[in-house]
């Protein structure tokens, strides 16, 4: 049984890789690269998050956020703003283009998301939306055991 827990966390790698690869192949927009798409994402899910935050998040240094960021700025499509409680701290906003563009990648995304799952049975579908929910649920309950120690 230890195998097969062990590959899931490979299978679980493969077929992120994949839809990441998929949806690079579905939005093929070469004035923003894929990272950035992404962050927009992030920002459109989460207005009013930080750079801190968000490379909390993704696992990538804060610079590499921070310089992502200060691009999407120059570009109009992110604001900055200060935290009304802590003025230091600066929160991110889509521009109005941005918004547009992120609805636009939602859309896309979706759209390639619906091309691979169509590749499923309606059973397997309803497997694989069960097995999703027993792993989320797993990543729960270890996050608070982690917690509580």
């Amino acid at each position: 049984m230890q195998d097969k827990r062990i590959a899931i966390g490979e299978l679980w790698r493969e077929v992120n890789h994949g839809v990441h690869d998929r949806f690079r192949q579905a939005y093929k927009d070469p004035s923003l690269p894929f990272g950035m798409l992404i962050m927009l994402r992030q920002i459109s899910k989460e207005p009013g998050i930080t750079v801190s935050e968000m490379a909390r998040r993704s696992g990538l240094a804060k610079s590499h956020i921070s310089k992502q960021i200060d691009l999407l700025d120059s570009r109009g499509l992110v604001e900055k703003r200060p935290d009304p409680q802590d003025q230091r701290l600066l929160r991110l906003y889509l521009t109005k283009a941005a918004e547009e563009a992120a609805a636009e990648l939602e859309r896309v995304a979706q759209q390639a998301w619906l091309q691979v799952v169509g590749e499923l049975a309606d059973d397997e579908v309803d497997a694989v939306f069960k097995g999703f929910q027993l792993l989320r649920d797993a990543l729960e309950r270890s996050k608070r055991k982690t917690e509580q120690r």
